[in-house]
């Protein structure tokens, strides 16, 4: 295969696995329901997946990076602003119930409920965690804050789910911007 089309296929093949999540649900989908989605052949999936579970890995972190891409990272910023900048934007994009909020909230309550999907996100937890876009721009900039990584990350997936529980987005601004205010104090 080129370059660019395996490329092309291997984002198919993700599109098509998320497409199906959407309407199915993560339990009903399957290897071959993904390649009938996507047009493609079981050769072709193999060469980019190792099964379904790898699909599913690329699929969430696909989602994962969609979801942060409205997000930078400004240099000419104090860090605090930044984080405050950050988690509006959080806020308001989650409140909009975009498609890649419920798929990273699905794919969060599966892993409470089903040991493989647990296992999947132990193992995926540094992709999660410091290989986002997000954090990739936080580690150019202060690379210092790779512990503090976590942190963001655990205020990012409780920011998520309670925008999607509290429609009060303002009670829920209100609250991390004294997280805020308390974790930057005296910094």
């Amino acid at each position: 295969m080129t370059t660019q089309k395996a490329r092309e296929t291997k984002q198919r093949i993700v599109r098509s696995t998320r497409q199906l999540i959407m309407e199915e649900g993560l339990e009903n989908i399957s290897i071959n329901k993904i390649i009938k989605t996507a047009c493609s052949s079981k050769g072709s999936f193999y060469y980019h997946f190792d099964g379904l579970e790898s699909v599913l890995k690329e699929t969430f972190l696909s989602v994962l990076n969609e979801s942060l891409q409205p997000f930078s990272y400004d240099p000419s910023k104090p860090l605090k602003e930044n984080v405050t900048s950050y988690f509006r934007e959080l806020i308001q994009s989650a409140g909009n119930q975009n498609e890649q909020y419920a798929l990273l909230f699905l794919f969060i309550s599966k892993s409470f409920q089903e040991p493989s999907y647990k296992r999947l996100f132990q193992e995926m937890k540094q992709q999660i965690i410091e290989e986002n876009i997000i954090s990739k721009q936080v580690l150019v900039h202060a690379p210092h804050l790779v512990e503090s990584l976590q942190l963001l990350d655990m205020m990012t997936l409780g920011v998520i789910v309670h925008t999607n529980l509290n429609p009060d987005h303002t009670e829920l601004s209100n609250l991390v911007d004294r997280w805020i205010d308390a974790t930057f104090e005296g910094m």
